[in-house]
């Protein structure tokens, strides 16, 4: 975030999800690279009226102009888009993974923590979702590397089945309650979708939905623990 004046800042910002607010304002949440996630009141005008239903479309990429406000949030002044994603719009399975991607940030990150790395994985990870066959194994994928971004996450060295509450590995004979067993094959999964930094080879990944439903519930269980 760099300062503009005394009381106007600069962000570039995804957009999360928007909130209406009484009749034509809004409400938006951003994830930031320098600030996390970043709330904006958004008062409709006219002379934004041409280019405000992209800047508080979610998923749209954008630079944000705003001013100090309250507590967290802070008052919508000006705002350029720079990529609207309109691509994932084009298939339901797409864009609903796209949601997914944008709720999963919402969880895991917070006003004022600065994540440049992970803000330069969710972007990538948009632009390259239309593209991938197997979006579900992307989403999986998504939700591991971001336990692994948090320091939340213990991969098994041997990688031998284990039992997995939340981002821990427990053995047999002391797993908590709610704990699932991965096979030694899912195990090698989860090690695959943690480290890959090749789109081409996690797309070409069919994931059994075995497996993302449990990914998605020690990423659950990691966030609430």
């Amino acid at each position: 975030m760099a300062g503009m004046s005394s009381q106007q800042y600069q962000a570039e910002g995804i957009v999360l999800h928007a909130i209406p607010f009484k009749e034509h304002d809004k409400i938006l949440s951003l994830f930031t690279p320098t600030t996390g996630l970043l709330k904006l009141f958004f008062k409709s005008s006219r002379r934004f009226s041409f280019i405000q239903n992209a800047l508080t479309t979610p998923l749209t990429v954008g630079e944000y102009l705003y001013a100090q406000g309250r507590k967290d949030l802070h008052h919508f002044r000006d705002g350029t888009i720079l990529h609207q994603n309109l691509a994932l719009r084009n298939n339901l399975e797409t864009l609903q993974t796209a949601e997914k991607l944008a709720h999963a940030i919402y969880q895991s990150q917070w006003p004022g923590k600065a994540s440049p790395q992970l803000y330069l994985l969710f972007r990538t990870f948009l632009e390259k979702l239309p593209e991938s066959p197997h979006p579900d194994t992307l989403y999986a994928a998504f939700l591991l590397k971001i336990l692994k971004h948090e320091g939340m996450l213990q991969l098994s060295p041997s990688q031998e089945e284990t039992y997995r509450y939340g981002g821990e590995c427990f053995p047999a004979n002391a797993t908590p309650v709610g704990a699932h067993l991965f096979t030694q094959e899912e195990e090698r999964e989860c090690i695959f979708l943690t480290h890959s930094r090749s789109f081409q080879d996690l797309s070409s990944y069919p994931l059994a939905e075995g497996s993302k439903t449990k990914i998605e519930t020690l990423f659950d269980q990691a966030l609430a623990g």
